[in-house]
């Protein structure tokens, strides 16, 4: 991906605008689900990264607790591929 930073706040900073997690839940299957397997991975290896301490990763993070709707979203042979 040429800029996943870039990429990465802006999607962080469409979330914390959700007042629900359904909602967030949604945005990042749909966000997830637009990009390539790798590109998918090397996204939420950059969650992971900033960690919990970051405030805007934390609503992703914790989309990511439960993974069976991301799961649902994106089909079980790209969840595969991703994880």
């Amino acid at each position: 991906m040429k800029d996943l930073e870039g990429f990465v706040g802006k999607v962080l900073r469409d979330l914390a605008a959700l007042p629900e997690e359904a909602m967030r839940l949604s945005l990042l299957g749909r966000r997830l689900a637009a990009l390539s397997a790798p590109d998918a991975a090397l996204f939420i290896d950059s969650l992971y990264k900033k960690g919990p301490e970051d405030r805007p990763s934390r609503a992703a993070l914790s989309v990511l607790v439960d993974p069976e709707e991301i799961k649902k979203i994106l089909g079980e042979e790209k969840y595969a591929r991703i994880y």
